[in-house]
């Protein structure tokens, strides 16, 4: 009991002297409370994220390229002009206008060479033909079913050799190209699937991936992923890019010409060559030519094929001087991607190259 009393008689004081201004006030942990002020000093250090290196900007895809070569024109020669004075940058207004002037072009020529011209009378009238589907129609839809077919044909072959490819690759794990390697032939898969992409949009009717869809659609998500710096990108996702098989495509092509009068006071007979073309890229294209095959060509007439009749070539074409004049035109576009090229030359050149060897 004193000793409560005599606890009493001492807060009683302290509080007395505290009043009079004797004692300094306790803080809050004095008292047994939370809080108080924390200096910025006191605080753990934390050192500030390294910034990453912006990336550096990135120039003008294939296909806007392409649709700049087509905006320029072509020169005394027939060859797109790639390079004049113009602002740096396209809009997307630009590319649209410049793709729909191609498409156009395009229509327009096409329009012009599907006119029939059979002969006319002495006073230069049009002579109705016969019902029936003009030939070179017929070897154009031929033509798709074989393009088709090399796709499917493709398929099958990649899908049966499963078991040796990753037998091949078990085998070739020793010798892997080094990651600067690797890294260079990165850069070259995201060229051709930018060609690729630009190619299909251009040829909307005529292309045909002979690669599997899932395959390059894989390939691309790969590309994607690895970024711009070489160094911090993922190994594996690098090996698969390097490792994956070429790409290949088809073109359906059309050439127009006309046989020329057989005797004085005849009419040259207009011809329509319908050839389909086979791509193939290398790992290291486009700073390698590409791999180019013709693997069917018909030429026909563009008069209605009569039911009776058998869709047959008129002339065959010199398959070797065809292909040589597109590798010298690809060796002249490259190291920037060349298909659009090589497939101008085909249907610039490809009846030039009948010679004597009519049917």
């Amino acid at each position: 009991r004193q000793s409560a009393s005599s606890t009493m008689v001492g807060q009683a004081s302290k509080a007395a002297d505290m009043r009079a201004g004797n004692v300094p006030k306790p803080g809050m942990k004095a008292m047994n409370g939370g809080g108080g002020s924390v200096s910025r000093s006191s605080q753990k250090y934390v050192a500030p994220a390294a910034e990453k290196p912006k990336a550096k900007p990135k120039g003008l895809t294939h296909g806007q390229m392409v649709m700049q070569w087509e905006a320029n024109g072509r020169d005394a020669e027939g060859k797109l002009i790639k390079h004049t004075p113009k602002k740096q940058g396209w809009t997307k207004d630009e590319i649209n206008r410049a793709r729909d002037r191609a498409d156009a072009e395009r229509r327009r020529a096409a329009e012009q060479a599907a006119v029939t011209t059979t002969p006319a009378g002495a006073a230069g009238e049009a002579v109705e033909t016969a019902e029936g589907v003009p030939a070179h129609e017929l070897a154009r839809a031929r033509l798709r079913e074989l393009a088709h077919a090399l796709q499917t044909g493709a398929k099958g072959a990649a899908g049966g050799g499963a078991e040796g490819a990753s037998a091949a690759e078990g085998a070739g794990a020793s010798c892997e190209p080094p990651p600067e390697e690797q890294w260079a032939i990165a850069e070259c898969r995201r060229s051709q699937l930018e060609e690729l992409e630009c190619l299909e949009a251009m040829f909307a009717d005529e292309f045909v991936l002979v690669s599997s869809a899932g395959g390059v659609e894989r390939l691309r998500e790969l590309s994607e992923s690895l970024g711009e710096d070489a160094a911090g990108t993922d190994a594996a996702a690098l090996r698969e890019v390097a490792a994956h098989p070429p790409l290949e495509c088809s073109l359906q092509l059309t050439a127009h010409g006309e046989r020329p009068a057989a005797e004085e006071g005849e009419r040259a007979v207009p011809l329509v060559a319908s050839i389909l073309l086979r791509v193939r890229l290398p790992v290291e294209y486009p700073k390698t030519p590409p791999v180019l095959a013709i693997e069917d060509v018909m030429v026909t007439t563009q008069e209605p094929l009569g039911r009776d009749k058998m869709l047959t070539t008129v002339a065959r074409l010199n398959e070797d001087a065809l292909v040589a004049a597109m590798l010298e035109r690809a060796a002249a576009t490259l190291p920037e991607p060349c298909i659009y090229e090589v497939a101008t030359c085909l249907t610039e050149s490809a009846l030039e190259a009948v010679g004597h060897s009519w049917v």
